[in-house]
């Protein structure tokens, strides 16, 4: 039996925050959950045009939104970065942004994770926090809990009672606009999972789940995920 293909999206490191030839990155925890769901990763270019994206998502089944460093507002009409911010490049910025409104409008099964949340948010009109109040209780790998706060796919997977989480993050969604919902947050309020509650599978988590891949919430998240990207793996099959 085939096994369904998720894209991925890619880091570009590049000057002025990293030396050398410009590169590409992705950590190798992503690929791993992905693998134990059932799922056969596609790593995509990050600079990845929306024509190119167009045609290559017409060739998957689910789309996953890695993690990476920070938005930049100014591209969408909002402030420039702040000195404690490291933006990602522009291209790579618009390639996501571009992933994220193509799986959207297709109905395509999302997982966004920490900046891939923040993109999901900011594509439908929320409003980020640069550099939290609270940013030291969330970075470095902090280990903090997270409440499921509302019903949706995340609660479906991981059910309601609080789970631990490690964290990543100095940026935040601050609040997000219909059609988004939040569905979970720290117990300092901090915004920590967003859905689309319309859509098959579109869910943001701000944490970082592939950092701890044998937990139970980690392998519920990535088995709900898998569930939704076959449910469209098989009507696409039978639609062609």
């Amino acid at each position: 039996m085939r096994l369904p293909i998720v894209a991925v999206s890619v880091e570009l490191l590049d000057a002025p925050h990293y030396e050398g030839v410009k590169r590409c990155q992705l950590f190798h925890a992503y690929l791993g959950c992905l693998r134990e769901a059932g799922l056969i990763p596609l790593l995509i270019a990050p600079d990845s045009t929306p024509t190119e994206l167009q045609q290559i998502l017409d060739g998957v089944d689910g789309v996953l939104l890695s993690g990476g460093d920070d938005i930049d507002l100014s591209l969408t009409g909002g402030d420039a970065p702040l000195e404690a911010c490291k933006p990602v490049p522009e291209t790579q910025q618009r390639s996501v942004m571009a992933m994220v409104n193509i799986a959207v409008e297709r109905d395509i099964p999302l997982l966004g994770i920490c900046l891939g949340m923040q993109s999901l948010g900011i594509a439908h009109g929320a409003v980020l926090n640069q550099h939290l109040p609270q940013h030291e209780q969330h970075t470095k790998g902090v280990e903090h809990s997270v409440n499921v706060t509302a019903s949706g796919k995340l609660k479906d997977a991981v059910g309601s009672e609080p789970f631990s989480i490690l964290s990543y993050h100095h940026q935040g969604l601050d609040s997000v606009s219909p059609p988004l919902k939040v569905v979970a947050t720290a117990d300092d309020g901090t915004i920590e999972a967003i859905e689309l509650p319309d859509k098959e599978f579109v869910v943001g988590v701000q944490w970082h789940p592939e950092k701890t891949p044998a937990s139970a919430a980690t392998r519920a998240l990535f088995a709900s995920f898998a569930d939704a990207v076959n449910r469209y793996r098989a009507k696409r099959v039978k639609q062609s």
